[in-house]
């Protein structure tokens, strides 16, 4: 099932405004970079697992990070029952210490993963052998100031401590809610606990437990772009609740005052300041979900322009990682000089997992894939205009042909192209390729020529006829001739190049000059002489 399709009844009434006035920006989206994206993304998931092979570990969390990307953008349901088979059969190493020799069990991990099974449709109740809603309702605090909070159960230790967060409690919350649990109001009310004035939700509790004011606003954590996208989209099947539309309302406001003209979002962190697709991706996914598709699109044409999409002949080091998305642009560029390195991998995967979701509001180009260019013959070395059409908004273009290697960016609109064609008589063939496709143009051009042509008769007498016999030109090309620098005969090469015609050489005796000239006079020309007598 798609868990986050949301349906209209969710959507706020502020939603629904803001989507009103600014509904007309894009009118279509493009499958091809969720398509391409879940493709990437399912190969890093052989088995169902992500392995991380810098560090020698299963990446569980990542690995459900994906599924839930998938279902997301309703691609490869047959991938998220495989990674959903596969955190079930590691449903303890994932969710507590065990693999350590430790009894620990961490809330968070099995929050995720709960969700994780009722995503694929799965039985969180009987997961793998546990019941993860009972463990789960197991480390909510019922305590004040606490009460609801998910803790982590640990034994005290130099590495032991609780580490759950806010995006725990927001699969905590998702999850509970899911499964009709008693517990899932408290976790639900904490959660909104989490929630400062300005909208926006922080990523980490109140320290103290005992302190009495556990909320956002009681602490001075800083605003988090992704914790906040993640609460919108945990919470957006509570909407009926009025607290949680209240809420969500002004999560959404935050998220979307937040966005950059080019639709980029930094994740709020000072630590982190860079625009990244990670935050893109999760926020563009939440206000999309919100019923904010303009703000949505914007967002995914800005994590399209960090895809790797490298096809040739414009190729590089990512050409085989077609769909991958990168960090930002930095990240992009470095790929695309080294490819996708070990120590790289899990940054990439990272912000595919997170930013794919997005890809289903990537607006698609107004055209399809086209080339033009001049439709009549062009001098050699000469620069012209070239019209590209269908290159969806970020969407990487390679133009090439005639000497000419371009990479292009889309604008969803036409671009134009300059190029200069090379030296010589030659039909040049250019072509576009877009993400899908390539289309072609050919330019005639002509390059110079002393034109060969014969004189049926060197000296003639007055008033007699000469035949004018021309080959080697272009079919189709222009010619000219003229005597004594009169025009005596126009027409056109035949298709193999060739053109005869005869003139009257009139009543001047003496030497004259007959000039032949091609579709360009001071390019394509040659002159002879005959008598008149």
């Amino acid at each position: 099932m798609k868990r986050l399709l949301r349906s209209a009844a969710v959507v706020s009434a502020t939603a629904l405004t803001l989507t009103t006035l600014a509904s007309g920006a894009f009118a279509a989206s493009d499958p091809k970079p969720v398509a391409a994206s879940s493709t990437w993304l399912a190969g890093q998931a052989p088995g169902g697992i992500v392995y991380n092979a810098q560090y020698d570990f299963n990446d569980y969390g990542l690995s459900i990070d994906a599924a839930l990307a998938f279902d997301a953008a309703g691609t490869r349901p047959k991938k998220i029952a495989q990674i959903s088979d596969a955190i079930a059969a590691h449903v303890e190493s994932y969710t507590t210490g065990v693999d350590f020799g430790s009894t620990d069990v961490y809330a968070g991990a099995v929050a995720k993963a709960a969700v994780m099974a009722q995503t694929a449709g799965d039985d969180a109740t009987s997961y793998g052998g546990v019941d993860l809603v009972t463990r789960l309702e197991g480390l909510v605090s019922s305590t004040a100031p606490i009460a609801g909070r998910i803790e982590d159960s640990f034994t005290p230790g130099p590495f032991a401590g609780d580490f759950a967060n806010v995006i725990g409690q927001a699969f905590a919350s998702e999850a509970l809610a899911a499964a009709g649990s008693t517990e899932a109001a408290a976790v639900t009310d904490f959660l909104l606990q989490q929630q400062c004035t300005e909208g926006y939700f922080r990523v980490s509790f109140t320290a103290d437990k005992s302190a009495p004011d556990q909320s956002c606003d009681g602490g001075t954590d800083n605003s988090d772009t992704d914790a906040t996208a993640l609460v919108v989209l945990a919470l957006l099947d509570q909407a009926s609740d009025p607290d949680v539309a209240t809420a969500l309302d002004d999560a959404v406001a935050w998220l979307a005052a937040q966005q950059a003209p080019d639709g980029s979002f930094t994740s709020g962190d000072p630590l982190t300041p860079d625009k990244n697709t990670n935050s893109t991706g999760l926020a563009g996914w939440a206000l999309g979900e919100s019923g904010h598709p303009t703000e949505a699109a914007e967002a995914a044409t800005w994590v399209r322009k960090n895809m790797a999409a490298d096809r040739g002949p414009c190729t590089t080091e990512l050409t085989s990682e077609r769909g991958a998305l990168a960090y930002n642009g930095p990240a992009l560029k470095a790929g695309r000089a080294d490819g996708i390195t070990v120590a790289l991998s899990d940054q990439w995967r990272r912000a595919t997992a997170q930013a794919l979701p997005v890809l289903q509001w990537a607006p698609a180009a107004d055209a399809a894939l086209a080339l033009s260019g001049p439709t009549g013959f062009v001098r050699a070395k000469s620069g012209h205009t070239l019209k590209v059409d269908g290159l969806a908004p970020s969407e990487r273009g390679c133009l090439f042909g005639g000497g000419t290697e371009k990479v292009l960016r889309g604008t969803g609109a036409r671009l134009t192209a300059e190029v200069t064609v090379p030296a010589g008589t030659a039909d040049r063939v250019y072509a576009v390729s877009g993400f899908e496709g390539i289309e072609r143009a050919t330019l005639k051009v002509l390059g110079s020529l002393e034109v060969p042509f014969t004189l049926a008769d060197r000296t003639l007498a007055k008033g007699a006829l000469q035949t004018v016999r021309v080959r080697g030109l272009h079919a189709g090309e222009k010619v000219t001739v003229r005597w004594r620098g009169d025009i005596v005969a126009t027409g056109t090469a035949g298709a193999a190049g060739r053109f005869e015609d005869t003139f009257r050489v009139g009543r001047v005796s003496g030497v004259g000059k007959v000039r032949v000239t091609g579709q360009f006079a001071d390019l394509r020309t040659q002159t002879k002489s005959f008598r008149v007598r």
